[in-house]
């Protein structure tokens, strides 16, 4: 979704009441980002199907060509809040 965004830190309420907006997530969305922020990003959305479980999985290119994980993510309350149509798919 917003790979190698590398100065991304705030997705903060990114969706939230986008409930019109259909919005299926994949893994790995967020490679080469810093995010520290990504409290209520999805609340009261569109989305639906599962919840990746790498969607916020960050990863960084060394520049001796191997990746190393960010671990940057300090707030991640609501992220999903008012979610009804997880675990759905259409």
């Amino acid at each position: 979704m917003f790979k190698d965004c590398v100065s991304l830190t705030n997705i903060k309420s990114l969706f939230s009441g986008c409930y019109n907006l259909k919005i299926k997530l994949v893994g790995e969305g967020f490679t080469n980002c810093i995010l520290s922020d990504v409290s209520y990003a999805f609340e009261n959305s569109g989305v639906f199907g599962g919840i990746p479980y790498r969607l916020f999985f960050m990863s960084h290119d060394n520049s001796d060509g191997t990746k190393s994980i960010t671990q940057t993510i300090t707030n991640i309350s609501g992220v999903f809040k008012g979610c009804w149509c997880l675990g759905y798919d259409e």
